[in-house]
């Protein structure tokens, strides 16, 4: 039987986070909270920002949502009989909920 990670209130500031600023420029961007607390401040390299700078920024700003969508995946395929066709629409519905947050990482 495959181990659960003990359910717990998150110690990390709340999602979403979102990016504030444009890549644009020799400036830096912040990652911010839903309630505008900064999460932290980034910036570019060099002069202009990288491809791997800007993929990092999105990772971070997307973090909270890989996370509980991650626990939602492993909590529904710990949990459900497969055999119900309720219970296959719930963990299919994590399972998209889970790629958007990958996708949100990935080219927000």
């Amino acid at each position: 039987m495959p181990t659960r990670a003990p359910k717990a209130k998150p110690a990390h500031t709340p999602g979403p986070w979102r990016i504030e600023g444009q890549f644009d420029a020799e400036v830096s961007i912040e990652i911010r909270s839903a309630t505008d607390v900064t999460i932290c401040e980034l910036e570019p390299f060099i002069e202009n920002w990288e491809v791997e700078d800007i993929a990092n920024a999105r990772l971070i700003a997307a973090a909270p949502e890989l996370l509980q969508n991650l626990r939602r995946v492993l909590t529904a395929g710990d949990r459900l009989d497969m055999s119900v066709k309720e219970n296959r629409d719930r963990f299919d519905e994590a399972i998209r909920d889970a790629w958007k947050a990958v996708t949100k990482a990935e080219t927000s």
